[in-house]
C-alpha cells in the first residue's frame, strides 16, 4: 500500500493517490491489525512520502494520524498495580462455583477458604487455578462431601509477571515509535507529534481511559474533521496533476470515491 501510494504521487495521479489513502483510513478503521504489521505500514509510508515533495501535506497528516492513534490505542495497555495484601486476580468461568471462587481470590484480607462440594465440582474450581506457585489446594476429607482447600501463597508473583509483559509491550512501542522521529514527521503532525510519537502523556499512571482523551484531542479531534479533509473532491487535483482527459482514469477514481464515500469511517477510538 506505501509503495502504490508513493508511486501515484510520483506520478502526479493525485486523485487515485487520495483514493488509496482513503482505503487505507477506512480499512484501518473497520479492523484491528497486529501492531508489528501497523507500525511497518507507517514506517514504510513515512520513507516513501518524505523524498517526495508534490504532497500535500495536510493530507497525509490525517493519514498518519489516524494509523499512529489506531496502533497506540490497540497496543497501550495499563501498568499493573501491586496487588493489595492478599488481593488475587478472578480465574473463574462466570459459573455459580466460580464466582465464589472469584470472591474469594480477590478478597484482599482473606488468605485461604474452604469450598465443600461434589469431587467434580471441586475439580472444576481446582482446574481454574493455574499451576504457577500463587496458590495451594489440598482436599479436606472430613464429612461428605469432601472440601476443597485453597490458600494463596504469592500474590506479588501474578504482578511481576504481568509488569514484565506490560514492560515489554511498552517498550517495543516506544522502540518503534523512536524511528519515526525526525524533521518530516514533525512537518506532518505538527502539535500532535509529542503525543503520537514521542508519548509524552505516557506516565507510570496513565489509565488507559486518559490515553483516549488525550488522543481524541491531539490534532484533529473529529472524525467529520478529518472526513471533510480526506475526502476532497478528487475532481479537483492540483494543477501539477497531467492525467490526460480522456484516459478515463479520473472518472474510475472520482466513481470509485463515490461508491466508497458513503460507508467512510475514520477510526474513533472511543470505541476501542
Amino acid at each position: 500500500m506505501a509503495d502504490l501510494l508513493g508511486d501515484c504521487l510520483a506520478l502526479n495521479l493525485h486523485g487515485e493517490a487520495k483514493v488509496v489513502m482513503n482505503q487505507i483510513v477506512t480499512y484501518s478503521s473497520e479492523h484491528n491489525f497486529d501492531s508489528a504489521f501497523l507500525i511497518d505500514l507507517i514506517r514504510n509510508l513515512n520513507a516513501r512520502l518524505q523524498i517526495l515533495s508534490n504532497i500535500d501535506m495536510q493530507d497525509f497528516s490525517i493519514l498518519f494520524e489516524v494509523l499512529l492513534k489506531k496502533l497506540i490505542s490497540q497496543t497501550y495497555e495499563e501498568k499493573p498495580d501491586k496487588p493489595n495484601v492478599w488481593y488475587m486476580k478472578p480465574r473463574g468461568c462466570g459459573c455459580t462455583d466460580c464466582k465464589g471462587l472469584d470472591l474469594f481470590l480477590t478478597n484482599s484480607t482473606q488468605k485461604h477458604t474452604t469450598f465443600i462440594m461434589a469431587q467434580q465440582r471441586r475439580r472444576h474450581l481446582q482446574d481454574r487455578l493455574p499451576n504457577n506457585g500463587c496458590y495451594a489446594t489440598a482436599t479436606d476429607k472430613r464429612g461428605s462431601p469432601h472440601g476443597l482447600i485453597v490458600k494463596k501463597v504469592r500474590p506479588i508473583a501474578e504482578y511481576e509477571e504481568d509488569h514484565r509483559k506490560w514492560q515489554a509491550k511498552f517498550s517495543s512501542m516506544q522502540n518503534g515509535l523512536a524511528e519515526l522521529r525526525g524533521p518530516f514527521m514533525k512537518r506532518m503532525l505538527g502539535s500532535s507529534y509529542e503525543d503520537l510519537i514521542e508519548l509524552r502523556y505516557l506516565d507510570t499512571n496513565c489509565k488507559l481511559d486518559d490515553v483516549v482523551k488525550i488522543l481524541l484531542s491531539a490534532g484533529m479531534s473529529t472524525s467529520s474533521e478529518m472526513s471533510d479533509a480526506v475526502l476532497r473532491d478528487v475532481s479537483n487535483p492540483p494543477s501539477s496533476t497531467n492525467i490526460p482527459p480522456d484516459t478515463g482514469v479520473k472518472r474510475k477514481a472520482e466513481d470509485q470515491l463515490s461508491r466508497e464515500e458513503g460507508k467512510v469511517q475514520i477510526i474513533d477510538l472511543s470505541d476501542d
